[in-house]
């Protein structure tokens, strides 16, 4: 079953690189070359990787990250997480990222903010969308 997995995360992979390869770009040669040469410095297990969202667990009992989810960030397998909460804890993820993965890509992190963050009411989200300063304070 894993080989399927990771059959379909390739093809989804492999769809998603022609599609961003077929449009020229107009940003900064420089950059192009750099992003290049990480990709080509890249495993496909780290390509696949880059894909991969864990949730920090944080809604079952507070901050735990079980341990394969660290040894896959490390190992590159784990580029996104969702709902880690507190600075502290943030930063100990993306230290490990950055400084115990062998490429050091940071990890990006997202928070469920869309259906209420911490179920609070209005939403940061809806409140900063209004630019409207006075009405957010």
């Amino acid at each position: 079953m894993r080989h399927t997995i990771y059959q379909m995360l390739l093809i989804s992979f492999s769809v998603f690189f022609v599609a961003c390869g077929s449009k020229q770009s107009s940003g900064d040669a420089a950059l192009d070359q750099r992003v290049d040469s990480v990709l080509q410095l890249m495993t496909l297990e780290e390509k696949i990787g880059q894909l991969v969202l864990y949730t920090s667990d944080w809604d079952v009992t507070g901050p735990t990250l079980r341990s394969t989810y660290m040894e896959d960030i490390r190992k590159g397998h784990c580029g996104n997480i969702f709902n880690a909460h507190t600075t502290a804890y943030v930063r100990e993820l993306q230290r490990i990222a950055v400084e115990e993965s062998r490429l050091g890509i940071p990890l990006l992190f997202g928070y469920d903010v869309i259906h209420g963050h911490k179920t609070i009411f209005p939403i940061s989200l809806g409140e900063s969308a209004s630019w409207d300063l006075e009405a957010i304070e």
